[in-house]
């Protein structure tokens, strides 16, 4: 990198400096929405679907910058882990943007389906962009939770795991 460019202050991997510029747009696309009369304690409390058009617009919007900056932020934290000991590897690159493509996914997942509280107090405005936050940065615990709710629908449907496993040494006797 060259001495007088602005991306050398970012440093010498063009991956950390294009991670640390999407970390800089979610943090930016959520204040210049924050900024909209659109957004609201009453428009982040409401269920998404509640509401209509342009608001409906401008709250995922809200919603999936945070969860940006939740993943961007837990990409980045990941990554200096390795640029400080000397490891950084750039075959891993697109992992920490699949890490961002999910996070997206699991905030906005958090933020629209987990059910806040009413809507009247309000703290619950903060709920929504929160859970989103945490969704982004905390990709394998929604996972975790979705497989576990998954694995419990089809205990349901299938049985004992037990009672499958006796089934199964019983019929190859």
């Amino acid at each position: 990198v060259e001495p007088g460019r602005f991306g050398a202050v970012l440093g010498p991997l063009v991956n950390i400096r294009r991670l640390t510029v999407a970390a800089t747009v979610f943090v930016l696309t959520f204040v210049l929405i924050s900024l909209s009369p659109l957004i609201d304690g009453s428009a982040l409390a409401r269920n998404l679907y509640e509401l209509s058009g342009l608001q409906q617009l401008a709250v995922t919007g809200f919603l999936l910058s945070a969860a940006g900056m939740g993943s961007a932020f837990q990409a980045l934290f990941t990554a200096l882990g390795y640029v400080s000991r000397a490891t950084y590897d750039p075959v891993y690159d697109a992992s920490y943007w699949i890490r961002i493509s999910l996070g997206l996914v699991a905030g906005l997942m958090l933020a629209v389906l987990v059910p806040v509280e009413d809507s009247r107090h309000s703290s619950t405005a903060f709920g929504r962009p929160i859970l989103a936050l945490l969704g982004g940065f905390s990709v394998q615990l929604v996972h975790r939770v979705l497989q576990r709710m998954v694995d419990t629908v089809q205990s349901l449907f299938d049985g004992d795991p037990r009672e499958q496993q006796q089934r199964g040494q019983a019929l190859s006797h």
